[in-house]
């Protein structure tokens, strides 16, 4: 648990200075040296890692799982698994009319009626 603890600590402290880096080269990129100057120069505080503490399960709960999926890179994810937005082509082809072009996609006008109102 402590070892744990302590690499937590570790990870969180090496983020905050790469932030603290990413921030001073942004600034320093848009010409304000001496900004980016302060950020470097400013002191760094105690990173704090809150400490798990065991909950009491109350009389008759009973703890269930409940998996999650969480696209981490698109690009890897089988074909089969993707489903194309038709809304986003919808509107692409409502915008682009006959002029709508995308691989595997067939455009055609369907026409529809309006009556006016009475």
């Amino acid at each position: 648990m402590k070892a744990e603890t302590e690499r937590l600590r570790k990870e969180a402290e090496k983020k905050q200075e790469d932030d603290r880096l990413a921030l001073a080269e942004r600034l320093e990129s848009s010409g304000m040296k001496e900004q980016a100057d302060e950020v470097l120069s400013a002191p760094v505080e105690a990173v704090a890692v809150p400490q798990a503490t065991p909950v009491a399960k109350p009389a008759g709960q009973t703890n269930v799982e409940n998996w999650q999926a969480t696209i981490v890179n698109a690009d890897l994810v089988p074909r089969e698994w993707c489903c194309p937005d038709t809304v986003k082509i919808g509107k692409y082809g409502k915008v682009m009319k006959g002029e709508a072009k995308i691989p595997g996609v067939q455009f055609e006008d369907v026409g529809s009626v309006r009556r006016p109102r009475s």
